[in-house]
């Protein structure tokens, strides 16, 4: 952990961020420390805090001016604001994301807000926030998207965040000779099958190490040799922070089966209908 905790925050140092020590298993800024206080700024002190100390601190980062943290607590309308983005850029939601023990998700992005600007229920922006390989009492933050950090206009974010919002979405159009599922046929699918559950079936000898919602073990999908694989029971998703293979349990199923994922869906609907 304390090895994870320190390559962590040399990461955060290489993007700009400052860093602040938090008290172990929780979400208290240590003593000293504070957005107009003192922040872990180079090397040499993260070493002092996450490398060398006997102290295993939790980790929180400061956002450099012009960057800024989504903190959604709503995991349905993080998905609803991802589809109605993607059309105005589909590289703004391949940015840096990572999963709280709540099961929240935390986006970073960097660009202008519009002043005076208020978020709708279900989100915050912040400017600092605890992140991965952070355990608290309910679990741990884990890396969903361990990609750069979007920088560019964020016009679609806030017109969507926006509140009061009259949240209607963007239809996507599917690629041509796609076959269409209904969505709530999905849905069902995705409650009928537990990503654990089938993650289990699948690979019965692995042994799953749980910690709250995330269950972590070695990657079945690459020679791996540190657990970098997680499964969220909460959310019913998966990730890894190596190969970068993460979904949802119908994406799973298709990895494990390797197939695409309309004959995934196709197989899951004929086993739960």
């Amino acid at each position: 952990m304390t090895q994870e905790i320190y390559i962590s925050a040399l990461d955060w140092l290489g993007r700009g961020f400052t860093l602040l020590p938090i008290v172990p298993g929780t979400k208290y800024i240590a003593r000293g420390f504070g957005l107009a206080m003192d922040r872990v700024l180079d090397q040499r002190r993260a070493a002092e805090y996450f490398r060398d100390s006997s102290v295993r601190w939790n980790l929180a980062v400061v956002a450099p001016a012009g960057t800024h943290i989504l903190d959604f607590d709503d995991w349905d309308l993080y998905l609803r604001w991802l589809k109605f983005v993607k059309p105005f850029d589909d590289s703004m939601t391949r940015t840096y994301t990572e999963l709280t023990p709540s099961g929240g998700v935390h986006v970073f992005l960097a660009g202008e807000v519009p002043p005076g600007y208020r978020c709708r229920k279900g989100c915050e922006i912040k400017r600092h926030s605890l992140v991965a390989p952070s355990v608290l009492s309910s679990g741990r933050y884990e890396v969903f998207a361990d990609l750069p950090i979007y920088h560019g206009s964020l016009d679609a974010v806030f017109y969507f965040l926006r509140e009061p919002c009259t949240d209607q979405s963007i239809p996507l159009l599917p690629k041509p000779g796609t076959r269409i599922f209904p969505a709530g046929k999905i849905d069902q699918i995705k409650a009928r099958f537990p990503i654990v559950e089938m993650f289990k079936s699948y690979y019965p000898k692995v042994t799953l190490k749980q910690r709250g919602v995330f269950y972590n073990c070695l990657c079945p999908f690459h020679a791996d040799k540190y657990p970098s694989f997680w499964l969220n029971s909460k959310l019913n998703i998966f990730g890894c922070h190596t190969c970068k293979a993460r979904g949802d349990v119908i994406n799973l199923y298709a990895l494990i089966r390797d197939i695409n994922n309309e004959q995934a869906i196709e197989d899951l609907m004929a086993y739960a209908f």
